[in-house]
């Protein structure tokens, strides 16, 4: 079982069952896959948490919109931080969900949820984690679609 008590757990590391440690050379270079029987989000436990560290969480969020759901993406423009919690995260879980069982093991379409990520890991480990991992993230995804405009992959408003 898992409770999600950060809203990165809630809409990302709670679902889809990859649990990974980090090793001297490398962020997540060991660890399984082990799906939970039961998740439980209490949308209240993210009354607690601050400002600063409620939004580290929110770049997962948005990734989720960049990737699946024009309409999700939109909601966060338009609230940012002052989204409906229960449609937002509810809505970021049935699309790792649908990720997840396509992908179970990570080895296909799944891995397109690493967007940021690569870069993010380089930012991470260059701060010596005093950047956290949503930050870092939120920063990858900024590079990336930097350089996907820059190539012509997508348009410079992506």
């Amino acid at each position: 079982m898992s409770i999600p008590t950060t809203v990165l757990a809630a809409v990302d590391s709670s679902v889809g069952g990859k649990t990974a440690i980090d090793l001297k050379a490398g962020k997540n270079l060991a660890g399984a896959f082990c799906q939970p029987e039961l998740v439980v989000c209490d949308l209240d436990t993210l009354d607690t948490l601050s400002p600063a560290f409620f939004a580290d969480g929110c770049a997962e969020v948005i990734k989720y919109g960049i990737l699946a759901d024009k309409a999700l993406f939109e909601h966060l423009a338009e609230r940012g931080q002052g989204f409906d919690r229960e449609y937002v995260i509810g809505r970021c879980v049935e699309l790792k969900r649908d990720y997840v069982t396509k992908d179970e093991f990570d080895t296909g379409v799944r891995m397109m949820l690493n967007l940021g990520h690569t870069v993010g890991h380089a930012i991470e480990k260059l701060s010596a984690y005093s950047i956290s991992h949503g930050y870092a993230v939120a920063m990858g995804m900024g590079v990336v679609s930097r350089a996907a405009a820059a190539k012509g992959i997508c348009s410079d408003s992506c």
